[in-house]
């Protein structure tokens, strides 16, 4: 997966697409197959919640995860997102064109 999206920038409207792809597209062709496709795509979902978050929570979070290693569990397990490391929420808050620098 991160040879495909960390080199990537996301804007607002590309992030939108995304989500439509796979909600329209993909989420629906596991539907078929198994009676809850979600857990599957837990990862997918995070990444989602990631790209989703409002720019202000999406910056506190950034220089939470980057300042005070402490404070990290608490800010992912918040955010929703405590099956993730903070690297791996890092590296995809980058992905986002607002703060990507």
């Amino acid at each position: 997966m991160a040879e495909l999206i960390w080199p990537n920038k996301f804007t607002e409207k590309s992030i939108i697409q995304v989500k439509h792809d796979l909600l329209q597209g993909l989420f629906p062709i596991f539907s078929e197959y198994e009676l809850d496709p979600n857990a599957f795509f837990k990862c997918i979902k995070c990444v989602l919640r990631i790209w989703e978050m409002p720019m202000g929570d999406a910056m506190l979070l950034f220089e939470t995860l980057q300042d005070d290693i402490e404070l990290a569990d608490e800010a992912l397990n918040e955010a929703g997102l405590s099956s993730m490391t903070s690297n791996e929420v890092i590296k995809l808050l980058k992905t986002r064109i607002e703060i990507a620098s």
